[in-house]
């Protein structure tokens, strides 16, 4: 006897690819997930490394003591390129093709021939993202913060600063692939294709948005990562100070500079000046005339902090493919660097907050002194190691033009943070008490 032949209908074949994408969507996204969570364990914290390990990074190597790249290194380098050349851009046309053929007048006139299409390119996307992780696993095992000092310039391309921005660059990409299945799968179920029941809010129109604004941002992480794959450290450190991270630090240094002339002028306003409410419920009022005086002095120096990173987010005219693609810097160098707007941003808040708590002068001057020291940290490292990088380009700044316009802010800088110094040197050496110049309140 022959055997039985269960012939399905359309609509139950087109039932049974829903309900397969959907589960697999939904597959996709735990793992993406889930493979985060797992990821960020292993990344190791200065507070994480133990006193021996730290015993044993040793000083920095002089440059003709520096060790050759070993096989592991050489496979990580390797596989970098395949990441560039192959594996992502392929992600990244995939990610295109998914959201394109999940454009819902597609699905409702051609449903079976476009799941088809969704089946094929999501597993490809599986499969791919699999291959991607694997090797992001042999480029980035363990990861420690780059703020740790490690001796780790010798490894050019391979330094901890750049492993550290593509391991994060990876976490970007599997959160918006989770986002995409998410998108994915609930735009499936709305359209009633799946035997599954849509229990989510929102309409098609919006899931839809939702899909293919969760795949743009996939693209533009995956950009990312190939920046941090194949750009210059310059680039890099230049992209740093201007990221997503950095934005809100520098817009905050907009911030403390208003708010520090706003508490200035606030005993010129009458109390029901819009200013001077908002000073009275933010800043705890108008200063009192000795407060004024220290804080007159740090607004140069507030001026200066805006003024430096408004001057070196400026890199118009520089031809980037001349830039080598690594300094003789180590990865904490590079953060020192990346990290100061973050910095600058913490230690003219921490002014700002001494002012307001009546802090002494000796806390006040170490502020001073800790953001002099930021800057000349970093000052140097850009003298010493980008300067000299810069390619002679017609309309851009030469070196000597940097150098120049560097030195004089920097003696600017120098002579604000003297002269706020000298003052609260002139206050102790009086004999005054402190809390009595800076005491706050509120004008009758």
């Amino acid at each position: 006897m022959a055997p039985l032949t269960v012939n399905h209908s359309p609509v139950e074949n087109l039932r049974q690819q829903a309900d397969l994408l959907v589960q697999r969507f939904k597959s996709l996204q735990i793992k993406c997930d889930t493979l985060r969570k797992e990821r960020n364990e292993n990344v190791r914290t200065v507070d994480s490394i133990s006193s021996d390990e730290e015993s044993h990074i040793g000083p920095i190597a002089s440059e003709s003591k520096m060790p050759s790249m070993s096989e592991c290194e050489l496979e990580k380098y390797r596989l970098c390129l395949r990441q560039q050349s192959s594996l992502l851009p392929h992600l990244r046309q995939q990610i295109i093709t998914l959201s394109d053929s999940l454009h819902p007048l597609n699905l409702w006139h051609n449903p079976s021939s476009q799941l088809d299409i969704v089946l094929v390119v999501q597993s490809e996307i599986e499969n791919t993202l699999d291959q991607v992780l694997s090797a992001s696993d042999v480029i980035c095992p363990e990861l420690t913060d780059p703020s740790f000092p490690i001796n780790d310039q010798y490894l050019k391309e391979l330094k901890i600063y750049r492993l550290f921005g593509i391991f994060h660059a990876y976490d970007f990409v599997l959160s918006r692939i989770s986002y995409v299945s998410r998108s994915s799968r609930a735009l499936i179920l709305q359209l009633n294709l799946s035997t599954e029941q849509y229990t989510g809010y929102g309409s098609i129109a919006s899931t839809r948005n939702s899909l293919v604004y969760s795949a743009s941002d996939a693209l533009t992480r995956i950009d990312s990562v190939l920046k941090w794959l194949s750009a210059s450290e310059f680039d890099l450190v230049q992209d740093d100070i201007q990221s997503e991270w950095a934005i809100p630090h520098k817009h905050q240094i907009n911030l403390h500079l208003r708010d520090l002339t706003g508490l200035i002028n606030a005993g010129t306003l009458p109390k029901e000046h819009e200013e001077y409410i908002r000073l009275e419920k933010t800043l705890e009022g108008p200063l009192s005339e000795p407060a004024e005086a220290v804080a007159k002095l740090l607004v140069p120096i507030f001026k200066l902090c805006r003024l430096f990173f408004q001057h070196l987010q400026s890199g118009r005219g520089i031809d980037r493919k001349l830039l080598p693609i690594f300094t003789h810097m180590s990865s904490e160098q590079l953060y020192t660097i990346g990290a100061l707007p973050g910095n600058i941003d913490g230690q003219l808040d921490m002014l700002l907050c001494g002012l307001r708590n009546n802090s002494p002068a000796y806390q006040l001057g170490d502020d001073v002194k800790k953001l002099k020291q930021y800057f000349a940290d970093a000052g140097f490292l850009i003298l010493l190691h980008f300067i000299p990088i810069i390619s002679y380009i017609p309309d851009f700044p030469t070196q000597n033009q940097f150098n120049v316009w560097l030195a004089t802010w920097s003696t600017q800088l120098n002579l604000a943070i003297n002269n706020v110094l000298n003052h609260l040197q002139h206050v102790q050496n009086e004999g005054e008490a402190v809390p009595y110049f800076f005491f706050f309140f509120l004008l009758p």
